[in-house]
């Protein structure tokens, strides 16, 4: 049962990593276009999953801080 739920936990992660990657590029259009994100010191992440999400937005903007919560 262990493995089972191993399993099933690495195809969520999976998913996760997809989802992000797919929608990376347009997001950042978004981003970019928001004066609430340019001005923005911190980032709360609600729902963060596995912080995947968070993890490529701290390392595309090192200036800012980030709180995920799952």
């Amino acid at each position: 049962m262990v493995d089972r739920k191993r399993e099933w936990a690495s195809i969520y992660d999976d998913l996760l990593r997809y989802q992000v990657e797919l929608s990376w590029d347009l997001e950042q259009m978004f981003f970019r276009a928001s004066d609430a994100w340019v001005n923005a010191a911190t980032v709360l992440d609600l729902g963060a999953g596995n912080a995947y999400y968070a993890s490529m937005l701290s390392h595309k903007y090192p200036g800012k801080h980030f709180i995920c919560i799952e």
